[in-house]
């Protein structure tokens, strides 16, 4: 293989695919990065095999072939480049780049060694502008659950409908949801739980300077996201998801009204002392007196109390929370104003924007 191409070209691919690059050690050839010439392009592949990425970037092919080489060596080489014409060639299972006044020669692995990214059979189920998609996805991905004992929480369920994708995600504790209009869709609707992993994986994959539409395929037990430079095949996570419609209330005891910027900082500043406990924040709703009270303490290092205006209708009540998901929420809502509403001491309560957003974001008080 012999090939030219550019110095940032090659540094954006490497970075982009490097994001699905696995670190298991008893299988070397997962840590490396696959390059291979493929209509007239260089092809870049990684994968941990539970997500794969393809990338094509544009070059002078000289000669036709593949390698693979080690993904984090290569990348950082790669980067420390000046910003001119790379030449790689592939000698005797090295990899040989000249740039410039640079030379390098890394030892590869035979390609034949790397896993196969399946070609999923594609069955597109809709086309959405990557801007609007990465906007909510951001917005939801971060509710999913760590542990993963139940593996359909560590996901983010996507539901495919007419015109829109519903994305949601919940650790049981908390809940968010965020919707994508104007999609262009096919087929019958259908939802499908995504590896909160790979939505994060996509985020950065397909991030800044990344612009037009997003085709999302789906097969049985697979799903790809592309355009026309990049490819992310990821598994679907399998089971059940909960109907987190229930979750939401349809009504609420006590609403609010704040102003975000002091909410979040009222919420910010009380948390100082929280996290010396339990990051337990109580919030009291005073109805006459149009404020609400955030009340924190710890043995440790004492206690605190701030005031905040409010807009409140509805019943005064007292309510404890995890100070951390509350900012979690307050920083996914982007709006002047928020409603904070709540259904007493143990039942959920729900935060979003004063009007005109469909996310909304749910969280369960923390019961004494």
């Amino acid at each position: 293989m012999k090939i030219t191409c550019t110095q940032e070209n090659l540094n954006k691919g490497l970075s982009t695919v490097n994001q699905a690059v696995g670190t298991d050690t008893t299988l070397p050839v997962l840590s490396n990065v696959l390059l291979k010439t493929e209509g007239g392009r260089l092809k870049l592949s990684g994968t941990d095999l539970e997500t794969g990425v393809n990338m094509f970037i544009g070059g002078k092919v000289v000669k036709e072939g593949s390698l693979t080489v080690p993904a984090k060596l290569l990348g950082e080489y790669v980067n420390s480049l000046p910003s001119s014409q790379v030449v790689l060639e592939v000698k005797d299972g090295k990899l040989k780049l000249g740039c410039e006044n640079f030379s390098a020669s890394i030892n590869g692995i035979d390609s034949e060694e790397f896993p196969l990214i399946p070609k999923i059979e594609k069955k597109e189920v809709c086309r959405v502008n990557v801007d609007d998609f990465k906007k909510v996805a951001e917005k939801v991905v971060f509710a999913a659950a760590v542990d993963e004992s139940r593996p359909e929480l560590s996901g983010v369920l996507m539901s495919f409908t007419n015109s829109s994708i519903a994305m949601a995600a919940t650790d049981s504790y908390r809940l968010a949801e965020g919707i994508v209009d104007n999609v262009k869709t096919m087929g019958k609707p259908k939802s499908s739980i995504i590896p909160a992993k790979t939505v994060s994986e996509l985020l950065h994959i397909f991030g800044e300077n990344v612009d037009g539409d997003l085709v999302i395929s789906v097969s049985e037990n697979q799903i790809m996201f592309q355009n026309s430079d990049i490819s992310v095949v990821s598994r679907l996570v399998e089971g059940q998801y909960p109907d987190y419609k229930q979750i939401i209330p349809d009504k609420f005891n006590t609403e609010g009204i704040f102003k975000r910027d002091e909410l979040l900082k009222g919420i910010k500043t009380t948390g100082l002392f929280a996290k010396h406990g339990s990051n337990d924040v109580k919030l009291e709703f005073n109805v006459p007196g149009g404020e609400t009270i955030l009340y924190a303490s710890s043995s440790q290092v004492g206690k605190n109390f701030s005031k905040l205006k409010s807009k409140i209708k509805g019943e005064t009540t007292e309510v404890i929370f995890n100070y951390r998901y509350l900012l979690d929420g307050l920083n996914n809502i982007d709006s002047e104003k928020v409603r904070l509403m709540v259904n007493g001491s143990s039942g959920p309560a729900a935060m979003k924007a004063e009007s005109g957003s469909k996310y909304i974001y749910v969280i369960m008080p923390i019961k004494q």
